[in-house]
């Protein structure tokens, strides 16, 4: 059943790639109808997770009873995020501070830096989780459920390369929109392999540990929240520092993967039997 979700999954990435080209002259100019479309791709996955888990009685565990793992979801997510923005301004990819904390006094700039967090962190940290949460019922959900009796890195670097190849038709055709070139095109669809196979260990890490999809999705989405919540702290200055911050977050997700020695079968036994 593997091959023929795969094969819907594809179908249905495909039609919407066809879409996103057919209808490009509006898209342009509509930036509601643009997100739906982004947000349909992002939620395929889901449905043909769906799908299939009810065709072959798979139950997936997308919430659980939060465990103490569970909690610490947010510190590791927040210290890679802030990790990566700070070698970002240590290397010159990032502003000044946002210009409403000029001139301020202290208690102004925690104020503000309060304001910003909840505008800001947590307002898309709900926003990524709603967006994210269709992917993950598949890399996560479905797919870990039928991999799962596999060697766990078989399966953990499989799914990395499904996940790889799924989103980098999609991720071209927004290069080409927004970043033309092909040296750009290439550059960027490589970077964006590399975060994904960065992300899929300390994904399933979180999927298993804590029993539950939503621990996948809530650590996936409070990374991307930081990352936001950071930028509006200090904005970006040029092109560049989105592929900067990228690689430094590559580097960050492969930290904390040694650090639990998730590149370790013998750590993914232990983690199955808990």
């Amino acid at each position: 059943m593997v091959k023929k979700s795969l094969v819907a999954l594809f179908f249905v990435a495909a039609l919407l790639i066809c879409a996103q080209i057919f209808f490009r002259p509006i898209l342009l100019t509509n930036l509601l109808l643009s997100q739906l479309l982004s947000i349909l791709y992002l939620w395929s996955p889901g449905f043909v997770a769906l799908f299939f888990a009810r065709k072959e009685g798979i139950k997936l565990p997308i919430f659980a009873k939060p465990k103490r793992t569970c909690y610490q979801i947010f510190f590791y997510s927040f210290a890679i995020a802030l990790t990566a923005f700070l070698l970002l301004i240590l290397f010159g990819g990032a502003a000044p501070p946002n210009a409403a904390f000029l001139d301020q006094p202290l208690v102004g700039i925690i104020g503000y830096g309060l304001l910003f967090f909840f505008t800001g962190y947590l307002l898309l940290l709900v926003l990524f989780s709603l967006f994210f949460i269709g992917g993950e019922l598949y890399w996560r959900g479905y797919l870990w459920e039928k991999f799962k009796e596999k060697p766990p890195l078989k399966a953990i670097w499989m799914t990395a390369l499904i996940w790889s190849l799924f989103q980098l038709p999609y991720t071209f055709l927004i290069l080409s929109y927004h970043a033309p070139g092909i040296t750009s095109i290439i550059f960027n669809g490589l970077l964006m392999v590399a975060l994904f196979f960065a992300f899929t260990p300390a994904l399933t890490y979180f999927r298993v540990k804590c029993g539950s999809i939503f621990a996948s999705t809530l650590f996936y989405a409070s990374i991307s929240a930081a990352f936001g919540y950071f930028m509006v702290l200090f904005p970006f200055i040029q092109k560049r520092s989105l592929a900067m911050y990228g690689g430094f977050t590559i580097l960050g997700l492969v930290a904390f993967s040694l650090i639990f020695k998730l590149y370790s079968t013998e750590t993914w036994k232990k983690l199955k039997q808990e």
